[in-house]
C-alpha cells in the first residue's frame, strides 16, 4: 500500500507492506501402524502455515531425537529398527507438533 500526500509545495509519500499470517494446522495426522520388532516405521505429519510450519515431532513430551529414529525435514521420521519402547508412539503422550513463527 502507499499513502500518497500532495499540496501546492509538493508532495511525499510512504509505502508499507502487509504481511497476513496464517495460523498452523497439520493436515495429514500420523496413522497408527503396526510391525513385527525389527522391521522400519515411517510416520508422516505435514502442516500448512504462513510462515511456513515446522513439525516437531515428540514423546512424553520430549522432542525425539535418538539413534534409532531419523527425521525428514521434520515431516517424516523414521524408527530405523524398531522395538517394544517404540510401542504408544501414538498415544498422547508422542505427538506431532507444528508451528510457525512470524519472521
Amino acid at each position: 500500500y502507499t499513502c500518497v500526500a500532495t499540496n501546492e509545495a509538493g508532495s511525499d509519500s510512504r509505502t508499507v507492506t502487509v504481511i497476513i499470517s496464517v495460523p498452523t494446522v497439520i493436515t495429514q495426522s500420523p496413522l497408527n501402524t503396526t510391525v513385527n520388532s525389527g522391521i522400519p516405521v515411517v510416520l508422516s505429519c505435514t502442516a500448512t502455515g504462513k510462515p511456513r510450519a515446522v513439525i516437531n515431532w515428540l514423546r512424553n513430551n520430549s522432542t525425539l531425537r535418538s539413534n534409532n529414529s531419523t527425521s525428514n525435514g521434520g515431516d517424516t521420521i523414521l524408527i530405523i529398527n524398531s522395538t517394544m519402547g517404540d510401542c504408544g508412539i501414538s498415544d498422547p503422550a508422542s505427538q506431532c507438533v507444528s508451528s510457525s513463527t512470524l519472521e
